[in-house]
């Protein structure tokens, strides 16, 4: 039996990039790209339209969506009994995951979804946010587990694009830590990760399409930083610490709207001779549709969603696993995002849309301390079009190195190809569809299926409740935790 597929958002740059070369490559096997839903023709699309023979060969059907949610799901209902579809792909802005992967789960679908799982619009404004995003998500796990799939006698199959799970560096830190846990029962003590990333923007391009959903209050927290969320995740339930509590901290913030004031963003612009620079008083001025934006306050309780701060641009968090509230942490997790960091950007204007990698970098680095007896240090610089570089360095105590077998200290050195993320991204999809038409054993899937991703949830909820004040939480350690640690990351090989 053939397996139909359905993309929603299928005329993007990301769905171009990953998803339909191999939905319509010739080493697909058994599938069809039964339909594409998207506001836009994905024969007409700019990133799309390169597809349209093999859209022909296929007789994929364009759902017209309105971004009117209800409606568009009153459309695919009556669309999906007539395409006879298997599988959904969702490839649409964050805040809309969580409604496509309820309808999906409630027409027994198998599902592949990019992070995150459920966001709300400018939740980082939102008071109640954090307490929502959770409880919807364990609603949605449930509803998971009770599902069935239209076709076959098993429950729906759902996973999350999180290839961090499963690069190989990050594979060596996970059994690393792990071999050591198992030895010593000795857990993550110190994490911090620093990330610059992303395209350098200058206050009035935020508005504009394909600017990664800033516009609907989505900031980096939903972009690679959910990436290294999850990475911090998978870290701690490997080794994890001591405690009972998560205290979280919101250090500083950079908001969309505050963009506007930063010398950067006016030494920068003289720099690259912008013929026009608009700081936030003048964006405004410029753009009187465009309303100004506040954050919720105490004293100013009552408001509109639309009415918050758009979004979080830089963020620093730190994270605090306590045995008990009022005492000294066990492990804490330093937390820094940014998107306006060092940039190879040139360019003084981006046009009508933003979706496009130029100046586009990203550069990270990682320090784990696993107590006395084992760190990591990890250093990856990377370009959009241009070969990565990236370091890894393990040191273990002699003692333990000892009783491991193993050197006390190794480096290692990975040159990252050109498109490395692109061709990795694309073989997880090629491996969910193997799955999906029973080829594979679901077990190389678990990392990635949609209850797995319990303990990476509960940090970021943290950080989206963390806009408020210090924010705590008892920790649920998950089932993420896998006794042998050769098996870590053994999806794709």
């Amino acid at each position: 039996m053939a397996q139909n597929i359905l993309v929603l958002g299928g005329s993007g740059k990301w769905s171009a990039k990953v998803y339909l070369p191999v939905i319509l490559g010739d080493d697909a096997g058994d599938v069809k790209l039964a339909a594409i839903g998207d506001p836009i023709d994905p024969r007409k699309s700019p990133h799309t339209q390169s597809f349209t023979p093999q859209f022909d060969r296929h007789h994929t059907k364009w759902i017209p969506l309105s971004g009117n949610l209800q409606n568009d799901l009153a459309q695919l209902d009556r669309f999906i009994n007539v395409l006879e579809i298997h599988i959904l792909a969702i490839v649409v802005p964050p805040y809309l995951n969580f409604d496509y992967l309820d309808w999906g789960i409630s027409q027994g679908l198998d599902i592949i979804c990019d992070k995150p799982p459920i966001a709300l619009p400018h939740q980082f404004g939102t008071p109640t946010a954090a307490h929502q995003l959770w409880q919807d998500f364990n609603d949605l796990c449930d509803r998971a587990n009770q599902s069935s799939h239209r076709f076959y006698p098993r429950p729906c199959q759902i996973y999350m694009h999180l290839r961090r799970r499963f690069e190989d560096p990050y594979i060596k830190i996970y059994q690393g830590l792990q071999e050591v846990h198992n030895l010593t029962k000795q857990g993550l003590t110190y994490l911090q990760i620093h990330l610059n990333n992303g395209c350098y923007r200058f206050s009035d391009e935020y508005h504009l399409p394909g600017a990664h959903g800033y516009a609907q209050g989505l900031g980096t927290l939903n972009h690679t930083g959910y990436h290294l969320i999850d990475f911090a995740a998978y870290c701690l339930v490997n080794a994890p610490p001591i405690a009972t509590y998560i205290e979280t901290k919101l250090i500083s913030c950079t908001l969309v709207d505050h963009v506007g004031s930063l010398t950067t963003d006016v030494s920068y612009g003289k720099l690259l001779s912008r013929s026009e620079f608009r700081n936030s008083e003048s964006s405004y001025n410029s753009h009187p549709e465009q309303p100004q934006k506040k954050r919720w306050t105490r004293e100013n309780e009552t408001f509109e969603p639309s009415a918050i701060s758009n979004g979080e641009v830089d963020i620093n968090l730190v994270f605090a696993w306590k045995n008990g509230l009022n005492t000294q942490a066990t492990c804490e997790f330093q937390l820094s995002l940014h998107s306006r960091g060092c940039t190879r950007r040139t360019t003084p204007h981006y046009e009508q849309d933003c979706t496009h990698d130029e100046g586009r970098v990203s550069d990270t680095v990682v320090i784990l301390q696993q107590g006395p007896l084992q760190s990591f240090h990890l250093l990856l610089s990377d370009d959009s079009d241009d070969n990565g570089d990236l370091r890894l360095v393990r040191r273990l105590n002699p003692k333990v190195a000892q009783l491991l077998n193993q050197p006390p200290r190794v480096v290692y050195d990975l040159v990252l190809p050109c498109g490395e993320s692109t061709l990795f991204a694309q073989q997880l999809v090629r491996t969910c569809l193997e799955v999906f038409a029973n080829k594979g054993p679901q077990e190389k899937l678990a990392p990635l299926s949609l209850q797995s991703q319990k303990s990476t949830l509960e940090l970021y909820v943290l950080a989206v409740g963390s806009a408020f004040g210090k924010y705590t939480s008892w920790w649920e350690n998950s089932q993420l935790y896998c006794s042998d640690p050769h098996k870590i990351g053994s999806i794709i090989k």
